[in-house]
């Protein structure tokens, strides 16, 4: 599951939406079952959205071979001259089964390269990386404040595949910059994109909650410290340095420096303090 918080997910398989010759939507399921325009589709290839005149079968077919002067056979089907290339790709087999064709590879580069994009609402231009093949981070894109980006990774994904973003705050440069050299507070997000889906991400900033982390660590590892020298300090009250089986361990105890601390972080850790057992007296029936 990717970190960041998605507005909206998007199937890059859904079907393409169909318009007319004037490039307007045709709306192929209307309110009304078969009261709604019918699309008009080329006479050729039966697709949508142009007729015979402007056909890229019909163009293509129409170009002589580089090689060759005929226009037609079979012989331009083994031809790798540009024009035949052109002509297999809109016509072979028939031009309605290479418009299908071509409309299923692209459907496939969409899901293959699914479409991300970031909304930066950090007050500082954010940087995203991609991780290579090598395993380094290679500078991908970046965004400035307040912008937003659609971007699409480098390489493609196949079913089952996922790819990582990290989005930094720093500029480490475009090459050979590996993810465990980045310090986490330089780290506002890493994303994963997956094989046919879209997603949108608001990048906030993630730093002031980063230092509280770091902050609430420093509190519980001072509890701790604290509550242990308690424990040692009453070992030694016992007579443990006086053991000849601990007295070596406590000789190194000794060595051991405690940062500089008051009576509240020994109360907060739960260890006698001035405040132990103190009772404040008023002056009214003490």
């Amino acid at each position: 599951m990717p970190f960041g918080r998605h507005t909206n997910q998007i199937d890059s398989s859904e079907q393409m939406m169909e318009f007319d010759v004037f490039g307007f939507p045709i709306d192929v399921s209307p309110i009304f079952p078969g009261t709604g325009p019918k699309p008009r589709r080329c006479g050729c290839c039966r697709q949508v959205g142009h007729d015979c005149r402007t056909c890229p079968a019909v163009a293509s077919a129409g170009t002589p071979c580089l090689i060759s002067s005929n226009f037609g056979g079979k012989q331009r089907l083994n031809c790798l001259c540009k024009n035949c290339i052109e002509y297999r790709k809109y016509n072979y087999p028939t031009p309605e089964k290479a418009a299908w064709r071509l409309r299923k590879q692209k459907e496939e580069k969409m899901r293959q390269y699914p479409k991300t994009k970031l909304y930066n609402l950090v007050n500082d231009i954010i940087y995203l990386y991609e991780f290579t093949e090598n395993g380094t981070l290679q500078l991908l894109n970046m965004i400035d404040i307040y912008k937003s980006l659609d971007f699409q990774l480098g390489k493609a994904l196949h079913k089952g595949e996922v790819g990582n973003i990290v989005v930094t705050s720093r500029d480490f440069g475009r090459e050979n910059v590996y993810y465990e050299n980045i310090h986490p507070k330089f780290i506002l997000e890493t994303i994963t994109i997956e094989y046919g889906l879209s997603f949108e991400y608001d990048i906030s900033d993630y730093r002031d909650s980063y230092m509280k982390t770091i902050e609430k660590d420093k509190k519980q590892w001072m509890k701790t410290g604290l509550k242990l020298k308690y424990l040692l300090d009453q070992l030694d009250r016992l007579g443990a340095s006086n053991n000849p089986n601990l007295e070596c361990i406590m000789d190194m105890i000794q060595d051991v420096e405690i940062p500089e601390h008051g009576e509240f972080d020994k109360n907060d850790a739960g260890v006698p303090s001035v405040f132990t057992n103190t009772v404040s007296v008023t002056g009214i029936n003490e």
